[in-house]
């Protein structure tokens, strides 16, 4: 059975609509999804997504969601879906799991310089990584 997010409030972003739940003839948004969400990532089996407080998890298409807490990652700042693959960054670290979001495994700290912007995770399974680092050797002008 197939669902569609239909937005009647224009004023909602993209990621804000494809949270949107129907309730009778109105839309309205998941109450634990109140603070803005930032990322979005639809997989197979569950959908992800960060807001400015935490990482929410949905496993029924987005009717309800439970914050999920991965170590060292603290507030998501990019999540990708491949699969039954899952890559969720934050600033410095990122978590990884190979089915799904039922298991993860250990998060992989990066030095706290190392500023993550985006996550993604291709067809072979190959995490990759868009971050700022400073160069070694060089100093800021």
């Amino acid at each position: 059975n197939a669902s569609r997010w239909i937005s009647s409030d224009l004023t909602l972003s993209k990621p804000q609509a494809a949270v949107l739940r129907k309730t009778s003839t109105r839309a309205v948004v998941a109450p634990e999804l109140a603070p803005r969400i930032t990322v979005l990532e639809l997989g197979a089996d569950k959908w992800f997504a960060a807001t400015s407080t935490a990482l929410f998890v949905s496993a029924d298409s987005g009717a309800t969601w439970r914050a999920e807490s991965l170590p060292g990652i603290g507030v998501p700042v990019s999540i990708s879906v491949a699969g039954k693959m899952v890559a969720i960054a934050g600033h410095n670290a990122v978590a990884v799991s190979v089915s799904g979001g039922e298991s993860w495994l250990p998060t992989k700290t990066l030095d706290a310089d190392f500023s993550i912007n985006s996550v993604a995770v291709d067809n072979s399974g190959d995490v990759w990584l868009a971050a700022r680092a400073p160069i070694p050797g060089s100093r800021p002008t």
